[in-house]
């Protein structure tokens, strides 16, 4: 596929093993404390759906996902962040986690790390399929899946050192807005490591000129 027709057009998007399929239905199943929709159900809009076929479905010739990296650019408005916290949800409580998987949000600093451990946390608070098996941990910003040990964490570029993760799934939030790129740069590393890593750029269009180097 070669530039972004493919977002709103209707070509077909390479599924062999349907996990494509499968992680749009786990992000339907979801509700939003929030949603307008009925029975507050997730919003997944069709350009959204067709990114998350693009990340999962397409596989590499040993059946592994083919997809690693990806920027995103949304313009405001587009409810970044709860699709951001629903993909992290997928890795830690639907299809895709892992036993004791490491799934992080990196956000600029510590106000905008609480923000995605909040919209993650208001998504699992309203599912009565997780009652019992989510446990928050709130001065640590993280909420673990009980059963499998996986765990979902907000973390910031101005906390103490982050080497050493080797996380499966990382969201960068607004990358341009991180001042240092120690943590961005630990991260990826780390994901280098761990089979199958999954790692997303974000960035609200019209931003992202400035970076860290």
């Amino acid at each position: 596929m070669n530039g972004l027709d493919w977002l709103h057009d209707e070509s077909p998007i390479d599924d062999p093993a349907g996990h494509g399929e499968r992680a749009v239905r786990a992000l339907r199943k979801l509700k939003h404390p929030k949603s307008t929709l009925p029975g507050k159900a997730f919003q997944l809009d069709p350009w959204q759906e067709r990114i998350v076929r693009r990340i999962y479905g397409p596989k590499n010739e040993h059946g592994g996902r083919l997809v690693r990296t990806v920027y995103l650019q949304a313009p405001k408005g587009s409810r970044k962040t709860s699709i951001a916290a629903g993909l992290g949800l997928l890795h830690t409580f639907g299809p895709e986690k892992i036993e004791r998987g490491g799934n992080v949000v990196a956000a600029a600093d510590r106000k905008q790390g609480r923000i995605a451990f909040e919209e993650a946390l208001s998504i699992v608070e309203t599912q009565a399929a997780l009652s019992g098996k989510a446990r928050p941990v709130d001065s640590r910003n993280r909420i673990i899946h009980v059963p499998s040990g996986s765990r979902f964490e907000a973390i910031s570029s101005d906390a103490p050192t982050q080497h050493g993760r080797t996380p499966q799934f990382i969201l960068v939030d607004e990358l341009w807005a991180h001042k240092k790129p120690d943590l961005f740069h630990a991260l990826r590393t780390g994901a280098t490591k761990t089979a199958g890593s999954l790692l997303v750029i974000a960035t609200t269009a019209g931003r992202g000129n400035e970076s860290p180097d």
